[in-house]
């Protein structure tokens, strides 16, 4: 024993030496293997003759012991490691609930630890009275005893280890007294009556868990017993807030009620709203203890620290959670009819939580990176401030329709109550929290607008909030130069979230712009912010928040400003150079705001940008250059060489300057080691190359191009082989045939590119370096296709082989639209060589049929979904294919309807015909645009109404009887345009050949139905045929939508 404790006082005692540690951790290894040793640290740790590090290591190693050793069921138990004896198991089990009762929270701590561990594999079976010893020492008059047993019982209501059958026991065993203990609010100590809060906590989220794996009421257990706690929580909540009292027993309470909210909404609805008024006004009068300590700066903060988890118990947790609580019932529709009447008061009070604290204010004016960080980056540090943000954001979008109306009177009464105090030093934040909730406010309205105007007209024009007068009365007196910055700031940044809404230009009947005086009058205040932010981003005696705020707002204010407006000209000449200076010397978070907006800008003004190009572009590369380690500057910079190279003369330029850099950063294999640098230069090489036409400058071609080409071949960078994949794909689209000719003395172009697409095609590479494979073949069979001969064949043949063996889908998808896009342009000639090619024991046709209509549903993207569409559309032209069979619908229920595009990726396939195949891929494809569409149409329409079963059916395509009315509103909408609209608004396209691409622009709707209607006429006797395949439901669908009275 002497030996083990002089072992142990070697690794806990700060004088210690190197070798001494070394030889206990030698020594305590070999321990592990030997009979007895976990009953001789329970002894040491039970010892309190001991020193208390020697003793709180013993438990530390202890519970090592149980979690590795205990039994052979343990996570990380080995066929070579001891089990402790049954009787020294024992000797432990009766050894250890003494030292709950030590004096040293840490022992205790420790020992609850080594309990609850123990108590996961042995209760109640091998230890059948320790839930009943716990519970009893809940009435013992020692102190430490209670809260020790307290400490242990919430480790077992965590759930860990344990299965759901000792969660009845637990409760009904445990509960009963730790509600007693609860409910005498005059007789245990906060603390203690804490930890019962948080022991439910526990439960509570170990049920939620439950109720997720498990649909048999189980997870009802805890329905008899919290009506009583919630009794209770009232009596607590409703005691009124002190700044010298502690909040932990409330914080726990509303824990308790979040995870409710969140993961067991129905038993919540039963019991929170009777605790509503009373969580309201616990937030009343928190806040306004949280304004004197947070704001004011006039009492101290009354914060206290659990012992011994270190967690704050304090205000700025309390309101946080109360936050929390009434943000989850905003977000939640059963929830709204307790928070609609009182939304003007949550946001009056969401004015005071939104304002900077006293420590922000000062932090932010010394540290420019944490200011930017805290407001500007999405994930910044989470604070009271940034809570409010988030709420207001939800309160815009989910009580959309009068949000507004209620923020209009709270900031009437905010307004009312700064013009009392107008003189005091914390005035200025009132006024910038004003500001900071009507911006968030403001965010989350125009998003929930922006979603609804995709199915729906939304009026902007007769708000409930005066904007006008908002940004006349309050934001332009606030960004006057006498003003505090951060207010300043504040300001700009309102007015650019103001301004928009309802500010789309009036057109007459011929689509002209019409001048309203309303509109010239919007429109003159937003060049006056505009230039108010211009003059601030020059201005080099403002402080560098400032101007950075302000060149946040003029990102988005500048693009509001018609495009030959003289103000928007004048202001991006005047702010770009400001700005390149700026980002020179700016670090982090303020220089990628810096280097975001300055990209948002360049698009603007042509002539602007133009001008400053000659500061702009060698400011870029010193900028890459001195933030090679930050990822996110590498990005922005190529977002920023990507708006120049679209600017007209700029290109040439760029290329000169970027190019020596490019072949550094290729030729220097150290860079490999830095994060996105070498993928960021290949991307920067593709913005180059994509639009610039031949010749291309020599540095580009003739020393940048074979660089990538050979990184290519040797990296095992998977993101470089991404963007690699990229450049090489510009290259072939810029130099077409001449790659054939162009020539090193090394190799020609294309055989520069066929050694990269080699590597790539190579199965034994990962999956995710060849995601860019498919395009890039592609873009090589489209430009040189022709003149590549006996190579085309070897390449399909090993994309087939690739295709065999990857994995992700999204390679599998980019491999076949390959055979997809030379469907579309030969599909006689596509069929004949995967006829003559085999895979796995099969012809290649085979193959790629059945993969292609296994995987269509699953494809993403419109542009593809289309491709994959119109290219099986033609196979219907090809005879050959009639004898092919494919693997066809799923054997599944599909008694629920069709909800998905995928719906099932389990059971057998049945084969079927492949044009039978096509022909019901096509009409789903319609049905899915259908029930896309009409779920933005009526979001709360529940289940999609078909349903893709098995069963099939005659189908009469005879006359038509009309629509039923309920399908006249979709019908109107389709006519009008509107859903269209909403589903061909595809992700954004850079390829010029893809823009260019008559299937980008299809509409898929339309080309369904026309497709359809043409087969029906040429082969009556063969679509019916087809159309007897499909379910009822498909073939109701058809009448309906494809072949009602209104299809032309």
């Amino acid at each position: 024993m002497d030996v083990l404790v002089h072992h142990l006082g070697s690794l806990y005692r700060s004088d210690a030496t190197a070798s001494s540690r070394e030889a206990a951790n030698q020594y305590l290894q070999g321990a592990f293997s030997q009979p007895g040793f976990a009953s001789a640290l329970a002894q040491v740790m039970s010892s309190t003759a001991l020193p208390e590090g020697v003793r709180q290591v013993s438990g530390v190693l202890l519970r090592q012991l149980i979690d590795t050793r205990w039994c052979e069921l343990c996570d990380k138990f080995q066929a070579d490691f001891v089990i402790p004896s049954e009787p020294e198991k024992a000797s432990i089990r009766e050894l250890l609930p003494s030292t709950l009762a030590d004096p040293s929270i840490k022992i205790r701590t420790a020992s609850a630890m080594c309990i609850s561990a123990i108590a996961a594999w042995d209760w109640p079976h091998a230890w059948p009275g320790v839930l009943e010893s716990l519970v009893q020492c809940l009435s013992n008059s020692n102190p430490s005893l209670v809260h020790g047993a307290m400490k242990c019982l919430d480790m077992f209501a965590t759930g860990k280890n344990m299965s759901d059958q000792h969660l009845p026991v637990l409760i009904n065993t445990a509960f009963p007294v730790l509600l007693q203990v609860y409910s005498a609010r005059d007789v245990f100590p906060w603390n203690i009556r804490m930890r019962c809060v948080s022991i439910l906590y526990s439960v509570v989220r170990w049920v939620a868990t439950m109720a997720k794996v498990h649909q048999d009421g189980r997870a009802r257990v805890l329905d008899p017993i919290l009506p009583h706690w919630f009794a209770i929580f009232k009596l607590d909540l409703a005691e009124p807030d002190a700044f010298d009292r502690p909040h932990a027993v409330k914080l726990r309470i509303l824990q308790v009620i979040s995870v409710m909210l969140q993961e067991l909404p129905s038993l919540a609805a039963k019991l929170v709203p009777a605790l509503v008024p009373y969580i309201w006004g616990s937030l009343s009068t928190a806040v306004a203890i949280w304004q004197k300590v947070a704001i004011e700066d006039s009492i101290e903060d009354p914060s206290k620290q659990d012992e011994e988890t270190g967690d704050k118990l304090g205000f700025d947790p309390y309101v946080s959670m109360l936050l929390e609580v009434v943000m989850i019932m905003s977000e939640k529709r059963r929830f709204h009819s307790l928070l609609e009447s009182g939304v003007a008061d949550l946001l009056h009070v969401a004015m005071s939580l939104g304002q900077l604290t006293e420590e922000q204010a000062e932090d932010y004016e010394n540290d420019v990176n944490e200011f930017m960080a805290a407001e500007y980056s999405e994930i910044g540090a989470f604070n009271i401030r940034s809570a409010t943000g988030d709420f207001c954001q939800v309160v815009g979008t989910h009580f959309f329709d009068h949000a507004l109306g209620s923020l209009q009177l709270a900031c009437q009464k905010r307004l009312s109550e700064i013009e009392q105090v107008q003189t005091a030093p914390f005035a200025w934040k009132l006024r910038e929290g004003l500001e900071y909730v009507v911006g968030h406010v403001f965010a989350g309205f125009f998003k929930e607008a922006q979603e609804r105007a995709q199915y729906d007209e939304v009026d902007l024009t007769n708000l409930q909030f005066d904007i006008d007068g908002f940004i006349k009365g309050v934001v332009f007196h606030d960004v006057l130069p006498h003003k505090p910055i951060f207010l300043r700031g504040r300001a700009l940044w309102c007015a650019a979230r103001l301004f928009g809404v309802g500010d789309e230009e009036p057109l007459d009947d011929e689509g002209r712009p019409v001048r309203t005086a309303k509109f010239a009058e919007r429109l003159d205040l937003v060049k006056h912010f505009v230039s108010n932010a211009a003059q601030t981003i020059q201005d080099q005696k403002s402080a560098l928040a400032l101007r950075l705020m302000a060149a946040g707002a003029f990102a988005s204010l500048a693009p509001m400003l018609p495009s030959d407006d003289p103000v928007l000209s004048g202001a991006v000449s005047v702010v770009l150079s400001p700005l390149v200076q700026l980002a020179q010397h700016a670090s982090e978070e303020g220089l990628h705001m810096i280097l975001d907006t300055v990209s948002l800008l360049l698009p603007l003004h042509p002539d602007a940008t133009a001008a400053a190009a000659p500061q702009l572009i060698p400011a870029l590369i010193s900028i890459w250059g001195n933030h090679l380690d930050d990822p996110y500057v590498s990005q922005l910079v190529n977002e920023n060489v990507a708006a120049l190279s679209k600017i007209s003369g700029l290109l040439p330029h760029l290329q000169a300057a970027f190019g020596p850099i490019l072949v550094e950063v290729f030729g220097n294999p150290s860079n490999e080691q830095l994060p996105g640098v070498v993928e960021t230069a290949a991307d920067i090489a593709t913005s180059l190359v994509i639009n610039s036409s031949w010749p291309l400058p020599d540095v580009i071609m003739n020393q940048v191009f074979p660089l990538i080409c050979s990184r290519m071949v040797t990296t095992v960078d998977n993101s470089f082989m991404q963007s690699g994949c990229s450049a090489l794909l510009g290259f072939i689209r810029c130099a077409k045939e001449h790659l054939l000719v162009w020539h090193d003395g090394q190799a020609n172009g294309v055989q520069y590119i066929l050694r990269s697409l080699h590597r790539v095609l190579d199965p034994s590479l990962d999956d995710p370096a060849a995601l860019y494979l498919g395009p890039l073949i592609s873009k090589l069979l489209e430009h040189l296709g022709n003149q590549l001969g006996d190579g085309v064949p070897q390449i399909l043949t090993a994309a087939l082989i690739r295709l065999q063996c990857a994995k992700l889908s999204s390679l599998q998808q980019s491999l076949i639209l390959v055979f997809i896009k030379l469907m579309r342009s030969n599909p006689s000639a596509t069929v004949q060589f995967l006829n003559g090619s085999q895979v796995d024991g099969q012809s290649g046709l085979q193959f790629l049929l059945t993969t292609w209509m296994a995987m269509h549903e699953e494809f993403h993207g419109s542009y593809h979904i289309k491709n994959s569409i119109f290219a099986m559309s033609k196979l219907f032209g090809e005879s050959t294919l009639d004898g092919v069979a494919v693997p066809g619908d799923l054997a599944i229920d599909t008694t629920k309807g069709r909800s998905s595009r995928s719906k099932s990726k389990a059971a057998e396939r049945q084969m079927e015909p492949l044009k039978v195949r096509i022909f019901k891929l096509l009409v789903r494809e319609h049905m899915v645009i259908i029930e896309d569409l009409t779920r933005h149409a009526d979001p709360d329409s529940g289940e999609d109404d078909y349903d893709v079963d098995q069963d099939g059916g005659d189908l009469d395509m005879g006359p038509f009887e009309d629509q039923s009315s309920s399908f006249q509103d979709y019908e109107d909408a389709f006519d009008e345009g509107l859903i269209d609209d909403a589903y061909d608004d595809d992700e954004e396209e850079t390829d010029p050949d893809v823009l260019a691409d008559p299937v980008y622009k299809i509409n898929l709707k339309e080309y369904l139905e026309g497709f359809l209607h043409e087969l029906l006429q040429q082969n009556q006797q063969a679509f019916n045929m087809f159309a007897s395949q499909l379910t009822e439901a498909e073939q109701d669908h058809l009448r309906k939508f494809v072949f009602g009275p209104k299809q032309n």
